[in-house]
């Protein structure tokens, strides 16, 4: 007589422990921890971060994490308790937390501050950290891809990565932002964020658009003078050979000055972190 094992229960018992689990992601947040942070003298008031509570809970993941929000997460909060606030952390998922009466700085991704905003003194300061394209963007961007797929393949998917609607954007009266120009495009209506260059919130050495902006400036120049003739593109190739050196000197007007020698065709700054490299061509054999 042969007996099977019956696996029904242990099959329903884990789908009911992954349930409760979601539902506890969902109601409360991933850990519902909150965790507070003290500065060594006396707080000069309170911040709220609604971000991720493991780079306190867990140092070690700051360095070791997969993804970069943990790094960011707890080098915001830093630096408010070396200023002198006491830091409030939650997750950014948590709809239950509300923060104390004296909270001068208010920080969320999205789901949050709305919220925030009518519970904060009327001085706090609320600031939409965006880790992502504004959410009718980012919404809208999945649900043209799926439609693209219901028209070509005749399936019908259901979205997976939908942002629930909000108005953090629209209630800060600050935004940080982590991604490049085509992320700060998708919040070009709003205020929050042009009160910032580009410059100061994405390091422009790693926005591929501006590089291959770049590559196609100086590929343009050489062209033009070299195979069109033109020799007034040659003043796009002499420059300085690191551009943090090159000086940028104009005067109201705009006009450049004698002492200017910053490199033709770019912003002010924006040459920092490049250098130009020049070799004659090798000759050609016979």
């Amino acid at each position: 007589m042969k007996f099977r094992r019956n696996l029904a229960p242990l099959k329903f018992a884990r789908r009911a422990f992954g349930w409760a689990a979601r539902y506890c992601e969902n109601t409360v947040g991933r850990h519902g921890e909150i965790v507070t942070v003290l500065p060594d003298d006396a707080p000069k008031g309170s911040v709220v971060l609604s971000y991720h509570t493991d780079p306190w809970i867990y140092p070690e993941c700051r360095a070791t994490h997969y993804h970069t929000n943990r790094w960011e997460s707890g080098l915001i909060g830093d630096t408010f308790v070396e200023a002198g606030y006491r830091l409030d952390v939650v997750e950014h998922n948590n709809p239950h937390f509300a923060p104390r009466a004296d909270t001068a700085f208010a920080i969320d991704l999205e789901q949050n501050l709305e919220r925030y905003s009518r519970l904060v003194p009327a001085g706090c300061v609320k600031i939409h950290h965006a880790s992502t394209t504004h959410w009718t963007h980012w919404n809208l961007a999945e649900l043209t891809r799926l439609h693209a797929i219901q028209q070509r393949r005749g399936v019908t998917l259901v979205p997976r990565r939908q942002i629930p609607p909000n108005l953090a954007h629209e209630v800060s009266d600050r935004a940080i932002m982590v991604g490049n120009a085509f992320t700060a495009e998708s919040y070009a209506f709003s205020e929050a964020l042009k009160s910032f260059p580009f410059t100061h919130y994405a390091d422009p050495m790693w926005d591929t658009r501006r590089m291959n902006n770049i590559l196609a400036h100086f590929v343009t120049a050489h062209f033009d003078a070299r195979l069109k003739g033109d020799s007034s593109k040659l003043a796009y190739l002499q420059l300085v050979p690191n551009g943090k050196d090159g000086v940028y000197a104009v005067d109201r007007s705009g006009t450049p000055l004698a002492s200017y020698t910053y490199w033709k065709g770019f912003k002010r700054g924006t040459a920092a972190g490049l250098t130009f490299e020049a070799e004659r061509a090798a000759a050609r054999r016979p």
